[in-house]
């Protein structure tokens, strides 16, 4: 990499990561490069969450992304491949190494786990066995966390993606071990969590969770079940999944609603777990607390 983030804003879900990361965006004249597992997908537009104005950016030599302006502020990562491709951290990684080439400084703001750390950490590509990776997507989590507890002697680290867990028995079974901890690269760039007292996030979640969205969530999910069929939504998890599920009837309306809160607050939940690893984040109750402290 050519070049160093300027900061990292993490935090879980409608906590406001991205206002805040806008802010500071604007203070420091910089973009912000989105790590959002789901946000990488074109057509995943109010599933993924995605905000801002879509347009788009000639990167030096020439190359062109795809990026959404908040308020003359570029978000990068969004919009990277089609629903149904394949797509790894791996790849996330090289896409942030070549964005670290160019000459606007970058804020990391995000809240998939995976993603964040793929940029912030110098990690290497494992075995792979993807015949084996749809076997054990198959595999409940506590069988899973089972099988990873004989095979190392230890309980899996709390609050990780399923999607990490899979990985990781997957490689287990390939190899009878995991890979190194990856070393933390720049040490230097300063990282800020967002963590608002539970109640409060629990309110900003429900509040986000109008029947308006639901519509909408209702809406795309149907039409992009048309073009790309319903499986790719429903491996996407979280929102796109649960709009399939009701789709196809195997929710009622209340169901759905009942269920896209729960899953939604668990997801935070999981994200905080993840995140009170790292000893470094300096946190802060609210994005006004963060972008009034940090100059």
């Amino acid at each position: 990499m050519k070049s160093a983030p300027k900061a990292v804003i993490i935090g879980p879900t409608a906590s406001g990561k991205t206002e805040a990361a806008e802010v500071l965006a604007a203070r420091w004249q910089a973009g912000i490069l989105s790590a959002d597992s789901r946000q990488i997908y074109r057509g995943l537009n109010r599933l993924a969450n995605k905000q801002g104005e879509k347009s788009a950016w000639t990167l030096t030599g020439g190359e062109q992304r795809t990026i959404y302006c908040l308020d003359g502020v570029p978000q990068f990562g969004l919009d990277l491949v089609d629903i149904g491709t394949r797509y790894t951290i791996m790849d996330f990684q090289r896409e942030a190494e070549r964005l670290f080439e160019e000459p606007l400084p970058l804020i990391i703001a995000g809240g998939s786990t995976l993603y964040v750390d793929a940029v912030m950490f110098a990690m290497q590509p494992g075995p792979t066995d993807l015949a084996l990776r749809r076997e054990l997507e198959q595999v409940s989590r506590a069988d899973l966390e089972s099988e990873y507890a004989k095979a190392t002697g230890t309980t899996p680290p709390s609050g990780q993606p399923l999607r990490r867990l899979i990985r990781q028995v997957e490689q287990l079974r390939l190899s009878g071990s995991l890979p190194a901890p990856p070393k933390r690269q720049f040490p230097d760039v300063p990282w800020y969590g967002i963590a608002p007292s539970r109640e409060e996030l629990y309110e900003r979640i429900a509040a986000r969770q109008t029947p308006e969205l639901e519509q909408a969530l209702l809406a795309e999910a149907q039409a992009l079940s048309a073009i790309h069929g319903p499986e790719p939504l429903e491996t996407l998890g979280l929102w796109p999944a649960l709009s399939v599920k009701r789709l196809h009837g195997e929710l009622t309306a209340e169901e759905f609603h009942n269920q896209l809160l729960a899953d939604t607050k668990a997801y935070a939940r999981r994200q905080l777990t993840w995140w009170r690893r790292y000893p470094w984040i300096t946190w802060f109750s609210s994005a006004e607390a963060l972008t009034s402290a940090v100059a």
